[in-house]
This record gives C-alpha cells, structure tokens and sequence, in this order.
C-alpha cells in the first residue's frame, strides 16, 4: 500500500467533489485548497489576498504559501491546490475547462490531475480525468 498516494487520492475526492457542487451552482470557482491534517482530518483552505475578485493567479500564489507555511509547520501531511483552468486533454487538439488539482503528501507523492469539463444544462459533464506526475512545490 503506498499511504501518500493512498491519502492523497482521499483528498482529491474531497475537494473535486466540493468543486463540482460549485461549477453546479455558480458555473465557476475561485481557486481554492485543501488538505489533510496531522490528526488525518481532511480540511478546506481558503485564502484573501485584500480584494473582492482577486486575479486566479494572485490567489493561487496566496493560497500556495499558506500551505507551504502549515506544511513547514508539521500541520498537514497532505495538500490539494485546486482551480479552473483551460487544457488540452489528451487525444485533442481543442481546449477545454477543466478542474486542476495539484496534490502532494509529505511521504514524497506529487500529482496533477485535470477533470476536463462543459456546463451542459447548468450542469457540468465530465469527460476522461487525466494526470501528470508533478514537481513539490508544497512539501520542499
């Protein structure tokens, strides 16, 4: 059994699924994270960097450094990056919205997964999760 990858696959659940509930009701999401606590609690992370509709980007490096601080901490042993992006899934040669998680684990795992995605009806429909492996960026 590989406990990192284990664990981290747990949090990936977490947050895809709260950021499927998003795109349901709103259609998109702010960037946002996750994570598994030393006690093995699976946690949400949120972030403010001082403006009301804050650019994916800036928000992206704020939540960043809030995980690397907690991850230096001892506080978690796993994290998830999560936002929206446009990707070229494999096979295609069109791009597509997509749910990007950037996971890592303390024990050295470190993954992108991208869930590619269209609003249809108000709903989103998935088509085919790919991954790549990832460098740490979290746990360095």
């Amino acid at each position: 059994m590989d406990y990192g990858k284990d664990q981290a696959e747990e949090l990936l659940d977490y947050v895809v699924s709260f950021a499927e509930e998003l795109l349901a009701k709103y259609g998109e999401f702010f960037p946002f994270g996750g994570a598994i606590d030393r006690t093995g609690k699976l946690v949400s992370v949120a972030a403010y960097e001082g403006r009301e509709m804050p650019p994916s980007d800036a928000l992206i490096e704020t939540l960043a450094q809030g995980l690397r601080a907690s991850a230096a901490n001892g506080d978690y042993i796993a994290s998830a990056l999560v936002y929206d992006a446009l990707v070229v899934p494999p096979g295609s040669t069109d791009k597509s919205d997509a749910i990007v998680a950037e996971l890592e684990h303390r024990e050295g795992f470190a993954m992108t997964v991208y869930f590619p995605y269209k609003i249809e009806g108000g709903q989103p429909e998935f088509a085919a999760t790919f991954g790549t492996a990832a460098k740490r960026d979290i746990f360095v």
